[in-house]
């Protein structure tokens, strides 16, 4: 179930922000593995495989899309507060960093695509850059 809220950017323009659950997040990009908490929604993407990166961001409701599947990524997005991430481009996910994930809460979608692919289809159904 997608909600919509609209911020104010200017003295007539609002934008509309779109919020995806995991599942909507995962909708044609891949495979939801860990659902994590059903209550979370996304409405801002960040994507890195450099993790000093990740912790520079400070905006709730983010997703960060990366091919670095390691247990600091897990680890770097629950200090960040990212409650899902999307690990690209096929490769196989340890079943340790599956398991971290699952005890810190965070979602994991599996994604056969590239990054930039991703990106392309998370963007154009509305999730926003935090930049």
């Amino acid at each position: 179930m997608q909600k919509n809220d609209s911020t104010h950017i200017g003295p007539m323009e609002t934008l509309s922000i779109h919020s995806f659950s995991v599942e909507e997040l995962a909708e044609g990009i891949g495979r939801v593995l860990i659902p994590g908490v059903s209550d979370h929604y996304f409405s801002y993407g960040f994507c890195s495989d450099l993790m000093s990166d990740l912790l520079t961001i400070d905006t709730p409701e983010t997703v960060l899309i990366t091919g670095l599947i390691t247990a600091q990524t897990i680890r770097t997005a629950h200090i960040a507060e990212i409650h899902c991430v999307i690990f690209v481009r096929n490769k196989q996910i340890p079943s340790n960093i599956l398991h971290i994930a699952k005890e810190l809460n965070i979602s994991i979608i599996h994604s056969p695509n590239t990054m930039f692919h991703v990106c392309g289809i998370l963007f154009s159904k509305g999730l926003q850059s935090i930049y």
